[in-house]
């Protein structure tokens, strides 16, 4: 298993084949307990941001098994790791995972994360299932 600093160290520019099969990994660590949820939080926020800058998306089975894992990653009372599920989500376009997030009740939250939520649905708006839809 990888730890943080090697997801880190990685290349800014990774072909899609190399980035799908990180993700692949890093899932099957997660789903086999190899790794805690922060490592799988910073890992999968470090691959998501080389995945952007792709400009593709990644296959519909792998973004379905990686929100069922982040859903069930979530922590309304932890900022932290809501900053980081916020941002893969718009990422990598997981709509399950925005539906999830913006239908939390404000009573379920923290002060910080309801904040956070509020101005993440401020900045990002509706489209989320492509993250590249502004630059078409």
């Amino acid at each position: 298993m990888k730890g943080i600093t090697d997801y880190s160290a990685l290349p800014d520019g990774m072909t899609k084949a190399e980035l799908c099969s990180e993700f692949f990994e890093l899932v099957r660590c997660f789903e086999c307990s190899e790794c805690t949820v922060e490592i799988f939080l910073v890992a999968l926020s470090e691959l998501g941001a080389r995945q952007w800058h792709t400009y593709t998306l990644l296959s519909d089975d792998l973004r379905k098994k990686i929100s069922a894992l982040l859903i069930s990653c979530w922590d309304g009372d932890d900022l932290e790791s809501a900053e980081i599920i916020i941002c893969v989500t718009a990422q990598l376009g997981l709509e399950e995972v925005f539906g999830y997030v913006f239908s939390q009740k404000s009573d379920d939250l923290s002060p910080e994360v309801a904040s956070e939520i509020k101005s993440a649905l401020s900045e990002l708006g509706g489209a989320i299932g492509d993250p590249f839809s502004g630059m078409k």
